[in-house]
């Protein structure tokens, strides 16, 4: 699974979560009430809550509620593994930093100031080769990035040509390129 959809499926246990919290109290007020012989009896029938018999009702109520507590730790566990990973990724990169904002630059000790549209593609690249997709082509690259795209992403770095070509070098196949930082 990928790391894009822990979140969703960690938000979706802790709504369940919630709502097998919220028929245990259900349970827990309601039961009280019937007598101690009934041993069958449906509650809220719009929520389809069935319960038959106190103990067997409530301990599957929570049966679930500790399966799904189990997988929240197991999914947020995952997201932290991930997120390791990505840091050992990230600082694997051969001595390659950024600003927030990605203008300032800095590859091997030589440092890059760049123009607003020149970070966003440093940006955007970064964050390609970092979700595991060091490989873009140009042309995507211009399509997401660029307002107003040029022919050719070179052009973009026409008056900064050196932070080009330390920057970003070719991919393996015919018009993607790479940060100039990692393995392929």
């Amino acid at each position: 699974m990928s790391g894009g959809h822990l979140p969703r499926v960690l938000n979706q246990l802790r709504i369940l979560k919630q709502q097998l919290e919220d028929e245990w109290n259900f349970y827990q007020q309601y039961s009280q009430r019937w007598p101690k012989d009934k041993r069958q009896f449906d509650i809220d029938g719009d929520r389809g809550l069935l319960l038959n018999g106190r103990p067997e009702s409530g301990g599957n109520i929570m049966w679930e509620y500790e399966r799904v507590k189990e997988m929240i730790s197991v999914t947020e566990h995952l997201m932290a593994t991930e997120n390791e990973n990505t840091q050992t990724r990230s600082s694997s990169e051969s001595g390659f930093s950024h600003g927030p904002d990605y203008r300032h630059v800095s590859l091997s000790g030589n440092d890059f100031s760049l123009t607003t549209t020149q970070a966003k593609i440093i940006e955007f690249l970064h964050a390609q080769y970092l979700a595991g997709h060091p490989e873009v082509s140009g042309y995507y690259i211009l399509e997401q990035v660029v307002d107003t795209p040029s022919t050719r992403l070179v052009d973009i770095f026409k008056k900064n040509s050196t932070a080009y070509k330390a920057l970003i070098r070719p991919g393996k196949t015919k018009g993607s390129v790479c940060l100039n930082v990692f393995e392929i």
